[in-house]
């Protein structure tokens, strides 16, 4: 797809800062007689702001409130002396910048560097490129957290649903999937494919060129990993479809391998484009399943286990939709419930409701994967990709009460 807005983040994305970085943290080191650390340490030292760098080259015995109180105070003076030394755009991102503009996707930048520090940077560096900056600022936490996150994506007025994230660590990509968007993973920065890929990156560029293309909707030169892990676990089999009318409408139903892809209201927010001729009859055993499955639904009974479902979506979407198929024939559930239980699951303190909606909303397999049974707070009817009459019907069809 073509993303209309694209956030990226800065140290080893868009600018090597690395050396300087490093010079300057060795440099706390020695004036305290500690032992230095080498360039490579340093690509995992940083990535979640400069209080965590100041704690990770300290050594132990200077990690008390105190001393990293006067660490970060000598590594911020120093750096601040020092960090246009040897720091620089990585070649080929002012050229990808000039194609993005022409193109007219929407920049932003989130980074861990405190918020001041960072708008300098970009001004010094990338002067007028990016209107939206965002920095670290006290009481709000960094990433991987995704309320700074969520902040900038207002700020800018983005469709979320067609915004990505850019970064070169597990952070980035993990930011990205705390706020319900997908993440590119750039191969030119501090950390490494294996990382990138471990973390669940949507996508992996080599260079800027193709992170380029990536972002306007080409493939070359573009890895998927994620993708193409469970592609190859499927067997890479074609895709097999179904046209069935129902009570709410034409639904096409689509099977990849041994499992279904999925289950689209034909005149739905985000169905794919149909074949020309597409099949109304099908032998095809997981198809016929389904068609079994939907026939009992809508006769008003619990149609029970679903067939094999293979849902196609990012890392956190999927997490969401895991958690919609565990919510019961004649039952809801609310997008604050849901996010809490996201929240539980990752570990963190909170997550965002509306992170959790957008995944609600971009369910590929409608009805075997209910989000229908997501209701707003106090059991307020909200909207339905399949469309709000849709979803009146299959509340009903349920008995599951909702309020106007």
């Amino acid at each position: 797809m073509r993303y209309d807005t694209v956030v990226f983040d800065l140290d080893g994305t868009l600018l090597n800062t690395l050396q300087d970085l490093a010079d300057a943290a060795n440099y706390v080191c020695r004036a305290n007689g500690w032992p230095e650390h080498t360039l490579d340490e340093y690509r995992y030292f940083v990535g979640n702001g400069i209080p965590k760098l100041c704690r990770r080259f300290a050594p132990e015995t200077a990690r008390d409130e105190a001393s990293q109180k006067e660490v970060l105070a000598a590594f911020s003076a120093r750096y601040a002396a020092h960090k246009e030394d040897t720091t620089a755009p990585y070649p080929g991102i002012e050229e990808m910048l000039d194609a993005l503009s022409a193109a007219g996707v929407r920049c932003g930048v989130l980074t861990n560097k405190e918020h001041t520090l960072a708008r300098g940077v970009m001004e010094h560096y990338f002067p007028g490129r990016f209107e939206f900056v965002q920095g670290a600022v006290p009481g709000v936490p960094t990433k991987p957290d995704p309320t700074a996150l969520h902040h900038l994506l207002a700020q800018m007025g983005a469709d979320e649903s067609r915004t990505l994230f850019v970064g070169d660590s597990d952070v980035d990509i993990h930011t990205a999937h705390n706020a319900g968007l997908p993440g590119a993973g750039v191969l030119w920065g501090f950390r490494t494919k294996e990382e990138l890929t471990a973390a669940g990156a949507e996508a992996l560029a080599a260079t800027p060129a193709d992170l380029v293309r990536c972002i306007l909707g080409g493939a070359e030169g573009v890895h998927t990993p994620d993708r193409e892990a469970r592609a190859a676990a499927r067997g890479g089999a074609a895709t097999r479809g179904l046209l069935l009318e129902s009570p709410v409408g034409p639904l096409w139903l689509t099977a990849q391998g041994g499992a279904l892809t999925g289950c689209w209201f034909v005149n739905g927010r985000f169905a794919p484009e149909l074949p020309g001729q597409p099949p109304r009859k099908t032998g095809d055993p997981v198809l016929a399943e389904a068609e079994r499955w939907l026939k009992v639904y809508f006769s008003g009974r619990d149609p029970g286990p679903t067939p094999p479902l293979a849902a196609e979506g990012t890392p956190f979407q999927r997490q969401v939709w895991r958690r919609l198929a565990q919510v019961p024939w004649g039952t809801a559930t609310s997008y604050g419930a849901l996010a809490a239980d996201i929240a539980a699951e990752k570990g963190i303190p909170k997550m965002s409701a509306r992170a959790v909606g957008g995944a609600v909303g971009r369910n590929p397999i409608s009805l075997f994967l209910p989000c229908h049974r997501v209701l707003g707070a106090g059991g307020r009817l909200t909207g339905y990709g399949g469309g709000l009459e849709n979803k009146i019907y299959l509340l009903k069809l349920e008995g599951i009460p909702f309020r106007p």
